[in-house]
């Protein structure tokens, strides 16, 4: 998932941005050395794992969600989740989370630096983020239970009707 590049994007960030990684993995010991061998300890916390349930605040919380997988992808039900919760999301541009998401999502070019850029202007510029968050409210009613499952039945009246 790339967790590396976020940590390495971190220090070309403002000492006040943090960065909040939730879930464990065979990762999890390198990414904790790569945190201290870049002295940014205090800056990043690893949560370990949540249960599902208990996922939602996480994502409240946060100013922005970073989905930081590379190349072509399907459409990750973490980006969804996180703006189902209000969170603005920051996506590889390799994948088509901007597609899906186009009114709650920026991209940036794989690189660690153009993430540390697109990340920092997303929270300095308080025009980019209010939009990008005004933005989670139009994406979020696009995927809403009653919109998807009216869209289901539609389809489906479409193929029994042929």
């Amino acid at each position: 998932k790339q967790c590396d590049k976020v940590i390495k994007a971190l220090t070309l960030l403002p000492k006040d941005v943090n960065l909040h990684i939730l879930g464990s993995g065979p990762e999890t010991e390198n990414l904790t050395k790569l945190c201290k061998d870049l002295y940014l300890t205090n800056r990043v916390v690893f949560h370990g794992h949540i249960e599902y349930g208990d996922i939602g605040p996480y994502y409240a919380y946060a100013d922005l969600f970073i989905h930081s997988m590379s190349g072509p992808y399907t459409f990750s039900r973490t980006t969804l989740e996180s703006v189902m919760f209000g969170t603005p999301v920051v996506a590889d541009s390799m994948g088509d989370v901007y597609d899906m998401l186009p009114n709650s999502s920026v991209t940036y070019d794989s690189s660690t630096e153009d993430l540390a850029a697109v990340v920092g202007e997303a929270l300095d510029d308080k025009d980019i983020y209010s939009t990008l968050a005004e933005g989670t409210n139009q994406d979020r009613k696009r995927f809403s239970h009653a919109n998807i499952t009216s869209r289901l039945l539609k389809n489906y009246g479409k193929i029994l009707n042929n």
